[in-house]
C-alpha cells in the first residue's frame, strides 16, 4: 500500500499541492501494514477498518478539499483547474480507499481461514478416533 503513495511523494502531481493528504495516507498505510512478523493486520484492525472506512473517506476528502482551496488561493493555475484537480484527488482517494479495503478484507479472511484450520484439526482427529472405535465395536459385537 505504501507503494501506492510513493508516486505521489516524488514531488509531482497532487502531492505537491496536498502534502498533508499524502502524509495522512502514508500514516494509514503504516497503520494497516500490521505485524511485521506475521505480515497480517489481524482481525481487530480489519473489523475496525470495516466500520470506520466511511468516516475516514469523508475526512480524506475534506482534507483534500481544504488543501486544494488553500493552493487555489496561492496559485491562479490551481484556481483555474480547481474542478479537474478536485475530481482527480477524489478519484485518487476513492481508489486508495478501495485498495486498503481490499487488503483489510483479505487479511480478515486469511486470518479466519487460519483459525478454521486450528479449530478443525482436533475435530478431524476426534472423528478418526470415533470411526476406529465404531469399526472395532461393530466387529466385536
Amino acid at each position: 500500500m505504501h507503494v501506492f503513495t510513493e508516486g505521489c511523494t516524488a514531488g509531482n502531481g497532487l502531492a505537491t499541492l496536498m502534502p498533508n493528504l499524502v502524509e495522512r495516507l502514508d500514516v494509514m498505510a503504516e497503520e494497516l501494514q500490521g505485524c511485521k512478523v506475521t505480515q497480517s493486520i489481524g482481525i481487530g484492525r480489519s473489523l475496525r477498518w470495516t466500520f470506520t472506512h466511511h468516516f475516514t473517506h469523508i475526512s480524506l476528502l475534506l482534507i483534500a478539499r481544504h488543501e486544494l482551496k488553500r493552493a487555489a488561493r496561492n496559485s491562479s493555475v490551481v484556481s483555474r483547474d480547481y474542478k479537474r484537480l478536485s475530481r482527480a484527488a477524489s478519484k485518487f482517494i476513492r481508489d486508495y480507499m478501495s485498495l486498503i479495503g481490499r487488503v483489510a478484507q483479505f487479511s480478515f479472511y486469511e486470518r479466519l481461514f487460519a483459525l478454521w484450520h486450528i479449530l478443525h484439526l482436533p475435530i478431524f482427529l476426534l472423528m478418526i478416533v470415533s470411526a476406529l472405535f465404531h469399526v472395532l465395536a461393530v466387529h466385536m459385537y
